[in-house]
């Protein structure tokens, strides 16, 4: 697969940036060190990555990108991250893959699959290599926002 040839993760920019109050976003740095965790996201097209990581990082999260799975896998072993958030497509070999192997070699981590297919079989398969949920694209990021929360509370 190239680069940039998977499905696209969309986020509504304009949304962000009519309600950032309502959402609960901040540009505190403080908020950040008490209530965000550490998230690697993996993601070829960099289009997706650019807008996903803003809204990760001004929701108080801490993000590190990746573009295929050694340079995620690079990250991992050199960081530790409390959620991977992956697409299934990369240049490189698959979501399934990545999850497999930084599972394989770090303390837990948890995950979600980025994917344009949603068939239950793919929900499955993403279960199955070890991610703990799985969106389908394009991403609602409230639903994103709804599971990363959920996931930061019951760390590991």
């Amino acid at each position: 697969m190239m680069p940039d040839s998977g499905a696209v993760t969309q986020v509504n920019q304009r949304r962000l940036c009519v309600e950032p109050v309502q959402a609960g976003l901040t540009n505190d740095p403080s908020v950040a060190r008490n209530t965000g965790i550490r998230i690697l996201v993996v993601e070829d097209h960099l289009d997706s990555i650019r807008p996903m990581v803003r809204l990760l990082e001004l929701n108080g999260h801490t993000v590190r990108t990746a573009t295929g799975v050694a340079e995620a896998l690079k990250a991992a072993s050199a960081e530790a991250f409390d959620l991977i958030i992956s697409d299934f497509g990369l240049p490189d070999g698959n979501g399934h893959d990545l999850i497999r192997q930084v599972r394989a070699k770090s303390p837990p981590v948890r995950g979600i699959c980025l994917s344009g297919y949603n068939a239950p079989d793919d929900i499955a398969a993403a279960r199955q290599a070890g991610f703990d949920a799985h969106l389908t694209k394009p991403v609602n990021f409230d639903k994103l926002r709804a599971l990363i929360d959920q996931m930061a509370a019951t760390r590991r």
